[in-house]
């Protein structure tokens, strides 16, 4: 989330004698709720994906009201990786539908039949364009459109997980495949794509390329996004460390989030204190609770 630091107060009680009296450092951070989603949508651009990208391009319209009320960028990739989105569209749309059935039509089904989901994600979000698409503040929703398993997994899905946190990205991933009438069993089908999205694949299909079907659950499915979106207070700390100022009294040390209080010591949930770099480090775990609007996170410390 984007925070903005706000107020950096320095109590001297004894000007004369600063040099031998702690300094009082008070830092205060406002943070922002979620402002929106960003979508990537993986669409299979081989030879047998004629149908299912028409039932997307059929889809638009009802796709479209969803989309219009949020405040959301949407970029379409195929499975073969590039560092770039064939196409991007966001809020600024007057013609969401339009734009996205001619974006989906624009990939066509000559590529490669040697399917690349997770490569083409991890190729994109390593690219410039990635960047400036993704917002700090934003949800990141990863969908993949396709009709077959990933043949041909650049990592692990532990290696993805890692991938994915070390460039301090909190996603959600899900699965539109025919499987019902199409699929006898779902881990058979698409054993490499389920283990990366860690949980059952959103199965939107209840026949292979039922339009009204696939319609409504599409529409379903963006839905519970924008509602997970909505209720989003924050995503974590912007920040994995904060370099503080001069000979720190760690007893001093307090950080605090409303009533969520981080606790010294603790690699997950709270905080360390590196003295080489003068660093207070969150835990890699770190994530701030629910509190009400305008509740800051507040760093306190004393310091000679």
């Amino acid at each position: 989330m984007k925070y903005f630091l706000i107020m950096l107060c320095l109590f001297i009680s004894n000007a004369g004698l600063a040099a031998q009296k702690d300094v009082a450092v008070e830092w205060r951070f406002l943070p922002e709720k979620s402002k929106g989603i960003d979508f990537l949508f993986v669409i299979d651009n081989s030879g047998s994906m004629g149908s299912m990208q028409r039932q997307v391009e059929l889809a638009a319209e009802k796709l479209s009201k969803e989309l219009e009320v949020i405040n959301f960028r949407l970029a379409l990739l195929t499975t073969e990786p590039k560092d770039f989105a064939r196409t991007v569209i966001d809020s600024s749309s007057l013609t969401i539908a339009s734009d996205l059935r001619e974006a989906v039509r624009s990939l066509g089904t000559n590529g490669s039949p040697t399917e690349r989901h997770i490569e083409a994600i991890t190729t994109f979000i390593q690219g410039e364009q990635f960047k400036n698409f993704k917002r700090l503040n934003a949800n990141l929703e990863i969908i993949f459109v396709t009709d077959e398993d990933d043949n041909q997994p650049n990592m692990s899905s532990t290696e993805f997980v890692t991938f994915m946190k070390d460039r301090k990205l909190k996603y959600d991933i899900s699965l539109i495949a025919p499987l019902t009438g199409c699929r006898l069993n779902r881990t058979e089908a698409y054993p490499n794509l389920e283990q990366i999205i860690g949980q059952d694949p959103l199965n939107i299909l209840d026949s292979c390329f039922d339009r009204a079907t696939y319609e409504e659950k599409l529409a379903k499915m963006i839905k519970s996004m924008k509602a997970e979106a909505s209720d989003t207070n924050l995503s974590g700390l912007p920040f994995q460390q904060i370099e503080l100022l001069g000979d720190i009294n760690l007893d001093s040390v307090s950080v605090e989030y409303g009533s969520q209080k981080f606790i010294r010591g603790d690699l997950e949930n709270g905080w360390v204190f590196k003295d080489s770099t003068n660093q207070l480090i969150f835990g890699n775990k770190v994530e701030l609770s629910n509190q009400p609007d305008g509740t800051e996170l507040v760093i306190k410390y004393s310091y000679r």
